[in-house]
């Protein structure tokens, strides 16, 4: 298995992201726009979102909000 093979292995769509967010593919397509939110990759007009980076953005949101405090 390749390397590029399998760091996308666990991407999925943004309804996907989305529902594993609790958010909608609205905010997330708001959030592309405006660049902020979990990285993401677009290919042919098809947005991808790997799994562990929407894990990663969320345990940094986790990190911002404990050090807030």
């Amino acid at each position: 298995m390749s390397m590029m093979t399998s760091d996308w292995q666990g991407a999925v769509s943004p309804k996907r992201a989305a529902e594993y967010i609790d958010t909608t593919e609205g905010t997330l397509a708001k959030w592309r726009h405006q660049r902020v939110g979990p990285p993401y990759l677009k290919i042919g007009g098809k947005v991808l979102y790997r799994t562990e980076s929407v894990e990663n953005y969320l345990r940094g949101l986790e990190e911002q909000q404990m050090n807030a405090v």
